[in-house]
């Protein structure tokens, strides 16, 4: 066996390649953090993207879905328009000949005796249509035929009393027999509840809104109206119901937060967890600055009036033998909904519910005033419309409604406005109101961060320790498994001393280096952290200044509610009525 000295030369090798191999164990574990780091940040990702794209399937599926419904809602809205026609389209004659009949007694072209042939064809091809007799009687007293006329009244009367004693109160009132129209007005009235009034009434308020019926009546019948509104107030189950019935219209402003209004709030809407529930509350408040835009832009228009009564008188005839037949509603009302299905798809249930009501044959009195307004707002404007004059003393009289359907959605709003802004950075989280407490959230965030720190340093130590006793235990075995191991065993002191010697210098060399390395990655650790800092506190500052802006749009808008509720509660149905029309010819009538 040949002698082996153990040499500096062989030392300072073996030195170098456990050097070398920390340096690689090194390596390792950074790559390892850096893996786990990247795989961290890879599932985050994934996830987002996986709920990306189920969203956008949702949407997908959404479009091809609405797609076939709206297809459908077209069809069933073409065959609906057919049935109409085909059933009720003779009705559109008579209606255009009782305008007819009105305009040609005017420019007196017309020999009365046609006039009164045409009515008796009408008759006999439209059976039960109260129009018909109607206007029968109108062709008998233009010929001074008075017992016919009152024949023909008598039948007008029992195919529809209601209708018939409004277009009997218009037409006096068109040729200027104030005290006929009156008759027939009072006449109307004893017919009506306000627990169940007919659909027509609408034109009845358009009348008096514009002045048509007189001062007299108009006067009357506004204080009917106003005794009906004080009964509901009185009787708390229907108070309740018609703020409910408001509330349902009120709430169809609730519209999702603008892109613009949205990208004020970025740092709120990746950094504070509960930024749903703060979305929510947001586009809850938005809907009092557009409720005043609304109503305000309502009450204040430029009332418009036909200069002359006539013409006025027509328009209210047509929209009664035009709107309210009891036959073609059913018909109508499905027309309605199917318009509504092509222009919201799906989503047309909502505005289906807030308007259906103005779709019923008869309805209470609030629920006259929410259709009035639903006519003129919230529908189309080629569906059934009133002057803005009848808009106003709807609003006017549904006041007391309106402003308690308007107080419950503000508790709603207060009750469901969350109290604090959450945060959270990292794993860090905190809250604020509305920014006023930064200095204790940086402390907060300052001590989160050094906590971390001393973590990691601690970790890094206790890592950088074992890491240097776990290369030792491995090389120095190694080191012992030399071929001339064999001669500490026979004797060879010289050896034997050269082998201590090098397990002692692994040993030292291994800690040595360990501690070197600590000392590099304590540097890094402390680095990142102060880059962290800087990061965390620059994104909490901004999150901060948000949560700051969001209080105060809050607060603005909940300025425009207080004003809203202000502007509601303070109007006065009785400044809302026309002047009444003078000087009106009487043309076909003598008292």
């Amino acid at each position: 066996m040949s002698d082996y000295r153990v040499s500096y030369a062989d030392l300072r090798g073996l030195a170098s390649a456990i050097k070398r191999l920390n340096s690689d164990i090194r390596g390792i574990q950074g790559n390892i953090t850096s893996l786990d780091s990247n795989m961290q940040i890879m599932r985050t990702e994934v996830q987002e993207k996986v709920a990306d794209v189920d969203e956008k399937l949702t949407e997908l599926k959404k479009l091809f879905d609405d797609e076939k419904f709206v297809a459908a809602a077209r069809h069933e809205l073409e065959q609906l328009s057919k049935d109409v026609a085909n059933k009720f389209g003779h009705y559109k004659k008579v209606r255009n000949s009782a305008i007819g009949i009105l305009q040609a007694t005017d420019v007196e072209f017309i020999r009365n005796n046609a006039i009164k042939v045409v009515t008796e064809e009408l008759f006999l091809g439209t059976p039960n249509y109260w129009l018909v007799p109607a206007l029968l009687a109108l062709a008998f007293w233009i010929e001074d035929n008075q017992d016919s006329a009152n024949k023909a009244v008598k039948e007008a009367i029992v195919r529809d009393h209601i209708k018939t004693s409004l277009f009997f109160a218009l037409i006096s009132r068109r040729s200027g027999r104030l005290l006929a129209c009156k008759a027939w007005l009072s006449r109307y009235f004893n017919l009506q509840s306000p627990s169940e009034l007919s659909s027509e009434t609408i034109v009845v308020l358009d009348a008096l809104t514009i002045g048509a019926f007189g001062i007299e009546s108009g006067q009357e019948c506004m204080e009917t109206a106003i005794k009906w509104r004080k009964a509901i107030n009185c009787d708390p189950p229907q108070k309740a119901t018609e703020i409910a019935r408001w509330k349902s219209v009120l709430m169809l402003k609730r519209e999702p937060l603008s892109l613009e209004n949205k990208s004020q709030y970025k740092m709120l809407q990746e950094y504070s967890p509960n930024w749903k529930a703060l979305e929510s509350s947001l586009e809850d408040h938005h809907i009092h600055q557009k409720l005043y835009g609304m109503f305000s832009g309502i009450m204040d228009a430029e009332v418009v009036i036909q200069t002359k009564i006539k013409e006025a008188i027509d328009d209210l005839l047509m929209s009664l033998v035009t709107d309210y037949d009891a036959e073609e509603l059913p018909f109508r009302r499905e027309i309605r909904k199917c318009t509504l299905k092509v222009k919201y798809a799906s989503d047309y249930k909502a505005h289906w519910e807030a308007e259906e009501e103005v779709h019923q044959a008869t309805c209470q009195f609030g629920g006259l005033l929410k259709n009035l307004f639903m006519r003129s707002v919230v529908m189309d404007s080629k569906q059934i419309s009133v002057s803005n004059s009848t808009q106003k003393v709807a609003v006017a009289l549904a006041k007391d409604w309106i402003a308690g359907a308007h107080q419950e959605i503000v508790s709603s709003q207060l009750e469901s406005l969350p109290d604090q802004i959450s945060i959270k950075i990292d794993t860090w989280e905190g809250e604020t109101r509305e920014g006023d407490n930064e200095e204790e959230l940086l402390k907060s965030l300052t001590e989160y961060l050094n906590n971390r720190e001393q973590e990691e340093l601690l970790k890094n130590k206790r890592s950088g320790l074992t890491t240097g006793f776990a290369i030792a235990c491995v090389l120095i075995p190694i080191w012992m498994r030399f071929e001339s191991l064999k001669a500490f065993f026979s004797g060879n002191g010289e050896l034997q001393v050269g082998l201590i010697l090098g397990g002692i210098a692994l040993a030292a060399g291994t800690l040595g280096l360990s501690k070197f390395n600590l000392k590099l990655n304590k540097e890094k650790i402390e680095a990142d952290y102060k880059k962290k800092w800087e990061e965390y506190s620059g994104i909490l500052k901004a999150t901060i200044a948000e949560a700051f802006n969001y209080r105060e749009e809050i607060a603005q808008h909940q300025a425009s509610s207080k004003k809203f509720f202000e502007f509601i509660s303070n109007l006065d149905v009785r400044q809302y009525l026309a002047t009444t029309y003078n000087n009106v010819r009487q043309l076909m009538m003598s008292n």
